[in-house]
Protein backbone atom coordinates (compact mmCIF):
# COMPACT_ATOMS: atom_id res chain seq x y z
CA UNK A 1 0.00 0.00 0.00
CA UNK A 2 1.37 3.21 -0.71
CA UNK A 3 2.17 5.54 2.25
CA UNK A 4 -0.66 7.88 3.73
CA UNK A 5 -0.80 11.25 2.11
CA UNK A 6 0.04 14.25 4.16
CA UNK A 7 -3.38 15.89 5.83
CA UNK A 8 -0.58 19.85 5.87
CA UNK A 9 -1.42 21.42 1.78
CA UNK A 10 1.83 23.56 2.05
CA UNK A 11 4.66 21.68 -0.15
CA UNK A 12 7.59 20.84 1.13
CA UNK A 13 9.57 21.54 -1.99
CA UNK A 14 7.56 24.27 -5.10
CA UNK A 15 9.60 23.70 -8.14
CA UNK A 16 8.62 26.60 -10.65
CA UNK A 17 9.73 27.31 -13.96
CA UNK A 18 13.07 25.39 -13.77
CA UNK A 19 15.04 25.88 -16.46
CA UNK A 20 18.92 23.75 -16.25
CA UNK A 21 21.49 23.56 -19.47
CA UNK A 22 24.72 22.29 -19.51
CA UNK A 23 26.80 24.67 -22.21
CA UNK A 24 24.51 24.37 -25.22
CA UNK A 25 22.68 21.59 -24.38
CA UNK A 26 18.84 22.25 -22.66
CA UNK A 27 18.42 19.67 -20.53
CA UNK A 28 15.04 20.66 -18.52
CA UNK A 29 13.27 23.47 -20.61
CA UNK A 30 10.58 24.13 -17.72
CA UNK A 31 9.65 21.92 -15.14
CA UNK A 32 6.61 22.67 -12.22
CA UNK A 33 6.33 20.57 -9.58
CA UNK A 34 5.19 20.61 -5.77
CA UNK A 35 5.93 17.57 -3.19
CA UNK A 36 3.69 17.39 -0.53
CA UNK A 37 4.58 16.89 3.04
CA UNK A 38 5.42 13.26 4.25
CA UNK A 39 4.64 11.58 0.51
CA UNK A 40 6.74 9.48 -1.22
CA UNK A 41 7.27 11.21 -4.66
CA UNK A 42 9.27 8.76 -7.60
CA UNK A 43 10.26 10.52 -10.23
CA UNK A 44 10.03 8.01 -13.15
CA UNK A 45 11.61 8.00 -16.61
CA UNK A 46 14.20 6.86 -19.41
CA UNK A 47 17.69 7.47 -19.02
CA UNK A 48 18.57 10.86 -19.84
CA UNK A 49 15.41 12.37 -19.63
CA UNK A 50 16.61 14.42 -16.98
CA UNK A 51 15.46 13.34 -13.47
CA UNK A 52 19.17 13.38 -12.18
CA UNK A 53 19.82 16.80 -12.74
CA UNK A 54 16.32 17.65 -11.68
CA UNK A 55 17.33 16.36 -8.26
CA UNK A 56 21.00 17.86 -8.27
CA UNK A 57 18.87 21.62 -8.81
CA UNK A 58 16.56 20.50 -5.77
CA UNK A 59 18.88 20.24 -3.24
CA UNK A 60 21.59 23.50 -4.37
CA UNK A 61 24.02 21.49 -6.43
CA UNK A 62 23.26 22.84 -10.03
CA UNK A 63 22.14 26.88 -10.21
CA UNK A 64 19.05 27.20 -12.67
CA UNK A 65 19.08 29.24 -15.84
CA UNK A 66 15.79 30.12 -14.74
CA UNK A 67 12.76 29.34 -12.24
CA UNK A 68 13.72 28.52 -8.63
CA UNK A 69 13.32 25.55 -6.16
CA UNK A 70 11.46 26.51 -2.86
CA UNK A 71 12.24 23.98 0.29
CA UNK A 72 9.90 25.38 3.13
CA UNK A 73 9.27 28.04 1.11
CA UNK A 74 12.81 29.21 0.85
CA UNK A 75 14.50 29.48 -2.92
CA UNK A 76 18.03 27.30 -2.38
CA UNK A 77 19.39 28.87 -5.52
CA UNK A 78 19.65 32.48 -3.99
CA UNK A 79 20.28 30.86 -0.13
CA UNK A 80 22.94 32.89 1.40
CA UNK A 81 26.33 30.10 2.60
CA UNK A 82 24.92 29.51 5.93
CA UNK A 83 21.68 29.68 5.42
CA UNK A 84 22.52 27.05 2.74
CA UNK A 85 24.72 24.67 5.03
CA UNK A 86 21.42 24.67 7.75
CA UNK A 87 19.74 23.24 4.61
CA UNK A 88 22.15 20.32 4.00
CA UNK A 89 22.35 19.48 7.57
CA UNK A 90 17.95 19.36 7.27
CA UNK A 91 18.55 17.13 4.10
CA UNK A 92 19.57 13.71 3.62
CA UNK A 93 20.27 12.31 0.06
CA UNK A 94 21.77 9.16 -1.56
CA UNK A 95 23.62 9.39 -4.24
CA UNK A 96 23.77 6.92 -6.77
CA UNK A 97 27.03 4.95 -6.34
CA UNK A 98 26.48 5.68 -2.13
CA UNK A 99 29.17 7.85 -2.46
CA UNK A 100 30.96 6.31 0.98
CA UNK A 101 34.22 6.69 2.10
CA UNK A 102 36.27 3.60 0.77
CA UNK A 103 38.78 3.78 3.77
CA UNK A 104 35.62 4.02 6.81
CA UNK A 105 33.86 1.19 8.02
CA UNK A 106 30.59 1.42 7.91
CA UNK A 107 29.65 2.37 11.56
CA UNK A 108 32.29 5.25 10.62
CA UNK A 109 30.58 6.45 7.58
CA UNK A 110 27.17 6.80 9.14
CA UNK A 111 28.62 8.86 12.35
CA UNK A 112 30.25 10.69 10.19
CA UNK A 113 27.82 13.50 9.18
CA UNK A 114 26.79 13.63 13.31
CA UNK A 115 30.61 14.24 14.02
CA UNK A 116 30.95 16.81 11.53
CA UNK A 117 27.33 19.04 12.31
CA UNK A 118 26.56 17.84 15.84
CA UNK A 119 28.44 18.72 19.32
CA UNK A 120 27.66 15.12 20.46
CA UNK A 121 29.87 13.34 22.68
CA UNK A 122 31.25 10.35 21.04
CA UNK A 123 29.56 7.59 22.80
CA UNK A 124 25.79 9.20 21.41
CA UNK A 125 27.54 9.35 18.12
CA UNK A 126 28.11 5.85 17.89
CA UNK A 127 24.61 5.11 19.54
CA UNK A 128 22.60 6.94 16.80
CA UNK A 129 25.01 5.30 14.25
CA UNK A 130 23.92 2.20 15.48
CA UNK A 131 20.29 2.60 15.80
CA UNK A 132 20.60 3.86 12.18
CA UNK A 133 21.84 0.93 10.91
CA UNK A 134 19.73 -1.09 12.19
CA UNK A 135 16.88 0.48 10.68
CA UNK A 136 18.48 -0.40 7.54
CA UNK A 137 19.05 -3.96 8.60
CA UNK A 138 23.24 -3.44 8.46
CA UNK A 139 23.50 -3.85 12.40
CA UNK A 140 25.99 -6.96 11.62
CA UNK A 141 27.72 -5.26 9.40
CA UNK A 142 29.11 -2.20 11.47
CA UNK A 143 33.08 -3.13 11.23
CA UNK A 144 32.97 -3.83 7.39
CA UNK A 145 34.25 -1.69 4.49
CA UNK A 146 32.34 -0.54 1.64
CA UNK A 147 34.19 -2.75 -0.42
CA UNK A 148 33.39 -5.74 1.41
CA UNK A 149 29.10 -5.11 1.16
CA UNK A 150 27.22 -6.32 -1.95
CA UNK A 151 25.77 -3.78 -3.86
CA UNK A 152 22.50 -3.36 -2.35
CA UNK A 153 24.03 -3.20 1.30
CA UNK A 154 26.17 -0.15 0.33
CA UNK A 155 22.46 1.24 -0.97
CA UNK A 156 21.27 0.51 2.32
CA UNK A 157 24.71 1.73 4.04
CA UNK A 158 24.01 5.11 1.90
CA UNK A 159 20.33 5.46 2.92
CA UNK A 160 21.76 4.95 7.07
CA UNK A 161 23.85 7.83 6.61
CA UNK A 162 21.12 10.14 4.94
CA UNK A 163 19.20 9.31 7.84
CA UNK A 164 22.08 9.83 10.16
CA UNK A 165 21.06 13.50 11.59
CA UNK A 166 16.86 12.64 11.46
CA UNK A 167 16.28 15.17 7.98
CA UNK A 168 12.38 15.31 6.91
CA UNK A 169 13.26 15.44 2.92
CA UNK A 170 15.35 12.63 2.21
CA UNK A 171 16.02 12.13 -1.63
CA UNK A 172 17.58 8.74 -3.47
CA UNK A 173 18.93 9.05 -6.66
CA UNK A 174 18.60 5.52 -8.99
CA UNK A 175 18.21 3.47 -5.85
CA UNK A 176 17.78 0.53 -7.34
CA UNK A 177 20.28 1.19 -10.47
CA UNK A 178 22.38 -2.05 -10.88
CA UNK A 179 20.84 -4.16 -8.60
CA UNK A 180 18.82 -7.44 -9.08
CA UNK A 181 15.05 -7.53 -9.16
CA UNK A 182 15.31 -9.21 -5.64
CA UNK A 183 17.80 -6.91 -3.64
CA UNK A 184 15.95 -3.47 -5.37
CA UNK A 185 12.94 -5.16 -4.30
CA UNK A 186 13.87 -5.50 -0.97
CA UNK A 187 15.20 -1.83 -1.13
CA UNK A 188 11.77 -0.43 -2.31
CA UNK A 189 9.79 -2.12 0.87
CA UNK A 190 12.68 -0.04 2.93
CA UNK A 191 11.43 3.23 1.34
CA UNK A 192 8.02 2.18 2.45
CA UNK A 193 8.51 0.87 6.03
CA UNK A 194 11.29 4.23 6.71
CA UNK A 195 8.28 6.64 4.78
CA UNK A 196 6.10 5.42 7.85
CA UNK A 197 8.00 4.93 10.37
CA UNK A 198 9.72 8.08 10.18
CA UNK A 199 7.24 10.41 8.57
CA UNK A 200 9.74 11.81 6.39
CA UNK A 201 9.15 13.37 2.88
CA UNK A 202 11.24 11.35 0.27
CA UNK A 203 11.84 11.98 -3.43
CA UNK A 204 13.16 8.40 -5.06
CA UNK A 205 14.70 9.10 -8.77
CA UNK A 206 14.58 5.85 -10.88
CA UNK A 207 14.57 4.95 -14.34
CA UNK A 208 13.98 1.07 -13.48
CA UNK A 209 11.54 0.13 -10.06
CA UNK A 210 9.78 -2.50 -10.32
CA UNK A 211 7.39 -2.16 -7.24
CA UNK A 212 7.46 1.83 -8.28
CA UNK A 213 3.36 1.46 -8.05
CA UNK A 214 3.21 0.29 -4.47
CA UNK A 215 5.88 2.23 -2.84
CA UNK A 216 4.54 6.02 -4.42
CA UNK A 217 2.05 8.32 -3.29
CA UNK A 218 2.79 9.83 -6.22
CA UNK A 219 4.53 9.36 -9.84
CA UNK A 220 6.02 12.06 -11.54
CA UNK A 221 6.75 10.49 -15.35
CA UNK A 222 9.68 12.71 -17.11
CA UNK A 223 10.54 12.56 -20.56
CA UNK A 224 13.01 14.62 -22.80
CA UNK A 225 13.22 16.48 -20.13
CA UNK A 226 9.35 18.00 -19.36
CA UNK A 227 7.16 16.40 -16.95
CA UNK A 228 4.99 14.62 -18.93
CA UNK A 229 2.39 12.81 -16.28
CA UNK A 230 2.05 13.43 -12.73
CA UNK A 231 -0.64 11.66 -10.49
CA UNK A 232 -1.34 8.59 -7.69
CA UNK A 233 -0.63 5.13 -9.00
CA UNK A 234 -4.14 4.88 -10.17
CA UNK A 235 -4.50 7.90 -12.06
CA UNK A 236 -1.83 6.85 -13.68
CA UNK A 237 -3.14 3.50 -14.59
CA UNK A 238 -6.22 4.94 -15.93
CA UNK A 239 -4.03 7.66 -18.22
CA UNK A 240 -5.35 7.85 -21.78
CA UNK A 241 -2.82 9.25 -23.42
CA UNK A 242 -0.62 6.29 -25.45
CA UNK A 243 2.94 6.85 -24.52
CA UNK A 244 2.16 7.51 -21.34
CA UNK A 245 -0.30 4.69 -21.07
CA UNK A 246 2.47 2.05 -22.58
CA UNK A 247 4.77 3.26 -20.52
CA UNK A 248 2.99 2.03 -17.10
CA UNK A 249 1.05 -0.93 -18.78
CA UNK A 250 4.86 -2.31 -19.38
CA UNK A 251 6.21 -1.64 -15.83
CA UNK A 252 2.95 -2.14 -14.29
CA UNK A 253 2.92 -5.55 -15.89
CA UNK A 254 5.89 -6.47 -14.69
CA UNK A 255 5.77 -5.57 -11.11
CA UNK A 256 2.55 -8.32 -11.50
CA UNK A 257 4.70 -10.87 -12.72
CA UNK A 258 7.74 -10.53 -10.51
CA UNK A 259 5.42 -9.95 -7.47
CA UNK A 260 4.63 -13.39 -6.52
CA UNK A 261 8.18 -14.92 -6.39
CA UNK A 262 9.78 -11.93 -5.05
CA UNK A 263 7.84 -11.83 -2.11
CA UNK A 264 9.64 -13.68 0.43
CA UNK A 265 12.55 -11.94 -0.07
CA UNK A 266 10.69 -8.25 0.52
CA UNK A 267 11.72 -7.99 4.44
CA UNK A 268 14.62 -8.24 6.21
CA UNK A 269 18.33 -7.79 5.59
CA UNK A 270 20.59 -7.46 2.56
CA UNK A 271 22.65 -10.88 2.25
Amino acid sequence: MPPAESSSSAPVVSVRGLRVSYGDRLVLPGIDLDVARGEVLVILGPSGCGKSTLLKAMVGLLRPDAGEVLVNGRNVATMESNEYDRFVRSIGVLYQGGALFNSMTILENVALPLREHTSMDERTIVTIARIKLALVGLSKAETLLPSELSGGMRKRAGIARALALDPPLLFLDELSAGLDPIIAAGLDDLVVRLNHALACTMIVVSHELLSVFSIATRIAIMREGRLVALGTPDELRAATDPWISAFVARRHSRDAASQSWLEPFLVGPDK
